[in-house]
């Protein structure tokens, strides 16, 4: 399918790289899978703070090649974080060293990171958050919910003497109160913010309901598996994804840029909860993901996308995502091209990506010392039960 280098050379080039790395005190480089002429490949951990794209059919291997990949970074001590949307990564939690949570036991409030307020943080999530629900006008009138929220919990506070926290319940509680919305444009933009809101709301349970949620900081260092099986609304589940992104996002605003690989955000599904299409400008290919993707990668924290519809991703990911892995093959027209695309491939290795049986990986990695297309095979995964898995 695709033209190796010879094993000699790559032997080669793997030692002279590896001495490399130790001599500069950098962790060493760590195996994404076999090739199929015996010599593994290689990539450097921080390569993975610049994007990282899994794809390929239903049962062609990209879980047991996602939970290798979490395998290495617990070895080097990078913590990782997983949407589980199906529920195929529940089991591997202990293997994992992770923790995992479903979504139906816990709360996320809209606290803001370390280092910003209410005002700073909750006005500027309004603006995406619009983005994401395809509101082409009203996002002033989330921009007026969420003053209302802050006003009412500093009134409670000075009242009671105790803190609390706003939720998106208490968001979409305050629209009906923004101010002159009673006819008008305004009145249906209002209509159309209520129920946006209302959708994420009854698509994802009590998840956004509690005014105390959850604790981010804590959550984002260390490995967890999020189950989220029980989001069912688009709005809702784009909305998740977003604001997990946007906290980190904002908690690193002022980080300096950083090469080294600080932690690893993994999603099981980016085509449903990294997705632009179906908002208010379909054609679009930007998106605030997009804005946010970059800003992560420069302060070392890597996103990987795992879908099986590559093409319904945010185009802007895709674009930045350096390294690429096909596990068992694409049939989808749109997808093998935007692959094509992405990996360089010429029209006959195009065609190769729907011959590609279980198990089997066409890779590139824009960031590692040897950047030709590789062929090979997903390395085998010790089970719970001490045999091995592919």
């Amino acid at each position: 399918l695709v033209a190796n280098a010879g094993t000699m050379a790559l032997a080669h080039l793997r030692e002279d790289r590896e001495g490399c790395m130790k001599r500069s005190g950098f962790p060493p480089p760590y195996q994404v899978l076999d090739q199929l002429n015996g010599v593994p490949w290689k990539i450097h951990l921080n390569a993975a703070a610049r994007g990282m794209l899994l794809t390929g059919l239903q049962g062609g291997g990209k879980t047991m090649l996602l939970v290798w990949l979490c395998m290495q970074f617990d070895q080097f001590g990078i913590p990782f974080f997983i949407l589980d949307p199906k529920l195929g990564l529940k089991d591997w939690a202990g293997f994992l060293n992770a923790k995992y949570i479903d979504t139906d036991d816990i709360s996320i409030d809209f606290s803001p990171p370390p280092g910003l307020n209410y005002e700073q943080f909750l006005t500027s999530l309004m603006s995406p958050l619009g983005d994401i629900v395809g509101l082409i006008y009203g996002t002033e009138i989330l921009q007026e919910a969420a003053q209302i929220c802050i006003s009412l919990k500093k009134q409670y506070n000075q009242r009671t003497g105790r803190n609390t926290e706003i939720s998106l319940f208490d968001i979409y509680q305050s629209i009906p109160f923004v101010k002159d919305v009673s006819k008008g444009r305004r009145l249906g933009y209002r209509e159309a913010v209520s129920t946006s809101i209302g959708r994420i709301l009854s698509g994802s349970g009590d998840l956004f309901k509690c005014r105390k949620g959850i604790d981010l900081a804590t959550l984002f260092d260390r490995n967890v598996i999020l189950g989220c099986r029980s989001i069912t609304d688009d709005f809702a589940a784009k909305f998740l994804s977003l604001y997990l992104l946007y906290w980190l996002y904002e908690s690193e605003r002022f980080s300096p840029p950083c090469d080294n690989l600080k932690r690893v955000i993994v999603f099981d599904d980016a085509s449903r909860y990294l997705s632009i299409r179906g908002g208010f400008d379909a054609a679009s290919t930007t998106s605030p993901f997009t804005d946010i993707f970059s800003r992560l990668r420069s302060s070392g924290n890597g996103v990987v996308a795992v879908t099986q519809i590559p093409h319904l991703a945010d185009p802007g990911i895709l674009a930045l995502s350096h390294t690429i892995a096909c596990v068992g093959g694409l049939h989808f027209g749109k997808d093998t091209r935007l692959l094509a695309d992405m990996m360089g491939l010429d029209e006959t290795q195009r065609a190769g990506l729907s011959k590609l049986t279980r198990r089997e990986v066409i890779g590139f990695s824009a960031g590692a010392d040897f950047r030709n297309i590789v062929h090979g095979q997903t390395c085998d995964v010790p089970d719970q039960t001490g045999g091995r898995r592919g």
